[in-house]
């Protein structure tokens, strides 16, 4: 079904799972979660509040990040996508 069906998906941008399946022709799109950027805003903003000292539960706030659109053009880039394997270290 190459050329008849388009395959969009979304998640983590992990390489294996994300621009490898972009290359092979699995998906036409994949759009990532940017999860490492993710993972160090959640962390400053956690390590924020607990030296701040505000009270738990009186600071309401949300983080935002931009979803990456991994295609054909972008799937070899390192910008793309991430290896799980860097972050095991």
């Amino acid at each position: 079904m190459t050329g008849k069906v388009f395959v969009a998906t979304s998640g983590g941008g992990e390489r294996k799972g994300a621009c490898n399946q972009v290359k092979t022709g699995a998906f036409d799109l994949d759009l990532s979660y940017d999860v490492p950027t993710q993972a160090a805003q959640m962390a400053g903003t956690i390590k924020w509040l607990l030296s701040s000292g505000v009270k738990a539960g009186s600071v309401k706030g949300s983080e935002y990040t931009t979803l990456i659109p991994i295609t054909k053009a972008n799937a070899d880039s390192q910008i793309a996508c991430w290896n799980l394997s860097d972050y095991k270290k």
